[in-house]
């Protein structure tokens, strides 16, 4: 059991008991200006205090951790940053690891920039994003932990955001009109076969995220977080954003507990500035709590056992 201390609260309405009790890990970046470049910190069950991974990668900016269903494993994009930037800039390319950051391995060898890397129910494979040096183009690619080379599966021209099903079938993705700027999420099965739209009724939602039964996907608008059906009935809304003091959202990034029952995501702190935490509520809209306090920007979270 994980206990994490609740020192702030801000939604009005909801009961605010002192301590949340939550079951696995969550693992997350976290970016200070003091260390300079972002790390991946892990909340173990043993102890309530973000503890840094020991990635030896020495120089390297990581980002976009995901653990593995059974969280025996932690994939991660590794890269350089630029000085004062809370993310990587130029090439980067995925690894994966123990949760702890030893025994690292390269899965990728790319010139181009890699992320949102993805795991397939059974942990043996992961989509993930290849977006080109310009940065207008993205694809959607598959690699397995068997040392094969990875293969693309889409054809862009921006492909993001994929999530796999618990049923290992389809993979959810966001696909955005350079044209238009507009966002539709789609499925499609791993080999990159069989693309269709879901979710059309719902306009400018992002970041799909499968529960882990595989009976709703989390998406965001930008205002707020909904809980939907892959039909696009039963829309639940689970939280609402909160601006910076420069009324700038924060991406919120939301990820499932293993048991479906809790969400974590992230947003600016109210009031401050180049400050983000982490937030966890039920996927019933109710009990919201801060579960980090950072001293710079927490954010990408992943929800393990």
């Amino acid at each position: 059991m994980l206990a994490c201390f609740v020192d702030s609260w801000d939604a009005p309405g909801e009961a605010s008991p002192a301590v949340l009790r939550l079951h696995g890990r969550v693992a997350f970046v976290r970016y200070s200006p003091r260390v300079g470049r972002p790390r991946i910190f892990v909340v173990g069950a043993a102890r309530a205090t973000p503890t840094a991974m020991l990635v030896r990668l020495p120089g390297h900016a990581v980002e976009a951790p995901a653990l593995s269903p059974d969280g025996r494993l932690l994939a991660f994009v590794a890269g350089r940053n630029a000085k004062d930037s809370p993310g990587i800039s130029g090439a980067a390319d995925l690894f994966v690891s123990t949760p702890n950051g030893l025994h690292v391995r390269r899965l990728t060898r790319h010139s181009a920039l890699v992320g949102g890397p993805a795991w397939s129910p059974d942990g043996r494979r992961l989509a993930f994003v290849v977006q080109n040096a310009k940065g207008d183009r993205s694809t959607l690619w598959v690699v397995g932990l068997d040392g094969r080379p990875p293969h693309r599966v889409t054809s862009g021209p921006l492909d993001l955001e994929p999530s796999w099903a618990p049923n290992g079938r389809t993979i959810a993705f966001l696909r955005i009109d350079p044209r238009l700027f507009r966002g539709a999420i789609l499925t499609m099965r791993p080999d990159g076969s069989g693309v269709r739209p879901i979710l059309s009724e719902m306009r400018n939602v992002t970041e799909p995220v499968w529960s882990p039964n595989g009976k709703r996907l989390l998406v965001q608008d930008g205002r707020a977080i909904y809980s939907v059906l892959p039909g696009g009935g039963g829309k639940r809304s689970v939280a609402r954003l909160t601006a910076d003091a420069r009324g700038a959202l924060e991406d919120p990034q939301p990820a499932w507990s293993p048991d479906g029952k809790w969400i974590v995501f992230c947003q600016f702190r109210t009031g401050s500035v180049e400050r983000s935490d982490l937030w966890v509520v039920g996927a019933d809209g109710r009990g919201l709590r801060r579960l980090t306090s950072s001293p710079g920007l927490d954010m990408d979270p992943t929800w393990a056992p």
